[in-house]
């Protein structure tokens, strides 16, 4: 529908076509109208194309709009031209005028007739032009009803415009144009529609190289296509609507309501600008501006402004750009596609969510807080950055990254590396590096270099890694985390610092002779246990080979053995029970105690040995089946076959014995 226009308006034209000696037309009228309005439009500022399909057709959709543009253009000029070949006063009809341009093109203009209005002025009905190349029809324009004016140079219409190729690779059409000559200016102000056929541009070698690798993200989906003499079908063809269209010098714009679609995408936005390069060789560049949307299958991506460079084959989104790939969504301050490498890069902001079986578990000893519903712990991961750089082999995130969870889980690092899987193109392993911390509740791991294996679901954090816990804190050479099995194993120099407030009452001294106090017994309460592994979880760890038990700043005590197991007990994760085995050994001083196994109930005091167990000092030495120390009463109780070895002079005071 043609727009209506103000009372204004109309006089101001009917004054323009009274000069011209013409008798007012009122769809004329409207058109010209639409034309001046549609010229106040070109003073807006214009910014850049956007799709966001970067692994796939973005070189293919913009160069197809660069012919669309250049053909509707380049073509009809000359055609037009020969309009002023048409000697004046004289009414034609079913006129045929050849004609030869600049470029030694061959066009020919036809006519059901042609009579002069005026001075100047000709009203042509049933124009055809059709341009030769290669003794071979190659460009047809067509417009049932038109108004040239050869003074002027300017040839318009309220009626329809069809520019299309002979073996209908490419057309466009409209309702309403205008044409001028002077700065080769064509308007078309309603109703643009533009056709091509997607084989009318060979693609690049270079833009399209054959993989080996199935894509990550976002599959290819080739589409077999018809006989090449065939009539092109919608899958074969891109379609441009748009409400206004203006061609002048080396700029191409389409305006209001700009849909791109094909069978593969579709792209909507307010105003689409073409800029060629001044050879005429092809576009410099491509710009989107107002409500830029891209849409294919899963894939929709949205921002305020894009530009595409044909050179480069880039596409750079700016003005809050957001995509969404299937259940994967993100956004940045800059988005940058590259046709060529089949990548795109985001910089500023970096935020990407993903669902949490599509990421790293976060959630490993800690429980969730009870404020977090059961809903939350299926909401989506959130990924953090200043930059995301992404193929479809990997998706690297760089500067201030952070992953965090809905259950309160996080992991901070320098670099994230997220590599997808040759099969399938899901994620099969994530590499963390530079100042990795994972944090849970009270839980943390922290180290150099953390690597996530999907098949194994394990987390292997290494260059010094640390960690801590409830209970503790520690150190290894590799720490190994299973989220599923909520377990976490340390390897290799293991040494790990139980916190004061888990073991205020554990006191690994043994009897002494009486009248001597055990010094830093009952104020020195921190244990540090040193292992070649560790295991643990939320209620215990267990420590093995070469495993010693030592107090910071005490060196007269300490336990070794080659099995350690530690557990605890809410609330505040109390050390509840030590059970030692295989070569258990305790020294406090010149005191000995050896065996196989000894129980220790913490909060009770009470320690037992068992396993052929021995109790010596420098003059005694004590052997039983058990012993049964008592840190509370300060006495040892021996069952069993028990045996006192007593040195010749040495009987005097010592602690107190319970047979």
């Amino acid at each position: 529908m043609l727009r209506t226009r103000t009372k204004a308006n109309r006089q101001g034209l009917n004054g323009e076509i009274a000069r011209l000696g013409v008798s007012p037309v009122d769809s004329l009228q409207i058109f010209q109208t639409s034309i001046i309005e549609g010229s106040k439009k070109m003073e807006s500022t214009h910014q850049p194309i956007s799709h966001v399909k970067p692994i796939k057709n973005a070189t293919v959709h913009t160069a197809l709009l660069v012919v669309a543009v250049w053909f509707a253009s380049a073509m009809l000029s000359p055609a037009l031209q020969v309009n002023a070949q048409i000697p004046l006063r004289v009414q034609a009809k079913d006129f045929v005028v050849p004609a030869t341009d600049d470029q030694g093109r061959k066009t020919t203009l036809y006519g059901k007739s042609g009579k002069p209005l005026s001075s100047g002025l000709w009203e042509v009905e049933g124009m055809r032009v059709e341009t030769l190349r290669d003794q071979k029809k190659d460009m047809i324009v067509e417009a049932p009803h038109c108004l040239f004016d050869s003074k002027s140079r300017v040839a318009f219409s309220p009626g329809e415009l069809i520019v299309h190729k002979a073996d209908e690779q490419f057309s466009i059409r409209g309702q309403g144009f205008r044409w001028q000559q002077a700065d080769s200016r064509l308007i078309i102000s309603n109703r643009v529609h533009t056709v091509i056929r997607k084989g009318l541009l060979g693609t690049p070698a270079s833009v399209s190289p054959p993989s080996t690798r199935k894509p990550a993200v976002l599959p290819r989906n080739d589409s077999k296509t018809g006989k090449t003499n065939a009539l092109p079908s919608k899958s074969e063809t891109i379609e441009i609507d748009s409400d206004y269209f203006e061609h002048r010098s080396d700029v191409a714009i389409f305006r209001q309501n700009v849909r791109v679609k094909d069978g593969e995408g579709n792209l909507r936005c307010g105003i689409l600008k073409v800029v060629f390069e001044a050879s005429g060789s092809g576009a410099e560049r491509i710009e989107a501006d107002e409500n830029v949307v891209f849409e294919q299958d899963e894939i929709r991506a949205m921002g305020d402004k894009a530009l595409y460079i044909p050179k480069l084959q880039l596409v750079t989104f700016t003005g809050n750009p957001t995509w969404k790939i299937a259940e994967k969504e993100g956004s940045g301050e800059v988005l940058i596609i590259d046709n060529k490498t089949k990548s795109f890069r985001v910089e500023g902001h970096v935020s990407v969510k993903l669902l949490p079986d599509k990421m790293i578990p976060l959630s490993w000893l800690s429980t969730p807080s009870p404020s977090i519903a059961p809903a939350q712990t299926n909401q989506p991961v959130s990924i953090l950055g200043d930059v995301l750089n992404y193929t479809t082999e990997l998706a690297v995130f760089r500067g201030h990254v952070q992953i965090i969870d809905a259950r309160g889980g996080s992991l901070t690092c320098g670099v994230l590396t997220n590599i997808f899987s040759e099969q399938d193109g899901k994620l099969s392993e994530l590499v963390a590096e530079h100042d990795v911390v994972f944090k849970q509740g009270e839980t943390s791991a922290r180290g150099e270099r953390a690597l996530y294996q999907v098949t194994n679901e394990v987390v292997i954090l290494t260059g010094n890694p640390s960690w801590k816990i409830g209970q503790g804190e520690g150190h290894a050479e590799i720490l190994i985390i299973n989220p599923k099995t909520q377990t976490i194993r340390a390897e290799r120099n293991v040494a790990m610092k139980l916190f004061s407030q888990a073991i205020s009452s554990l006191d690994l001294s043994l009897p002494q002779p009486q009248g001597k106090s055990h010094s830093q017994s009952s104020t020195n309460q921190e244990i540090v246990i040193a292992s070649d592994s560790v295991q643990f979880k939320a209620s215990s760890a267990i420590f093995v080979h070469n495993v010693r038990l030592t107090h910071p700043g005490d060196s007269e005590r300490e336990m070794t053995c080659e099995v350690l197991a530690a557990f605890f007990v809410e609330p505040g994760n109390m050390l509840d029970q030590i059970i030692a085995e295989d070569k258990v050994a305790i020294r406090q001083g010149d005191l000995r105690a050896l065996g196989n196994k000894v129980v220790y109930w913490v909060p009770k005091g009470l320690m037992e040995l068992t396993g052929n167990p021995e109790l010596s000092t420098p003059a005694r030495k004590y052997r039983a089946d058990k012993f049964t120390l008592d840190r509370v009463s300060s006495t040892f109780r021996m069952k069993g076959n028990y045996k006192i070895e007593i040195e010749r002079g040495s009987i005097g005071g010592s602690a107190r014995l319970a047979p």
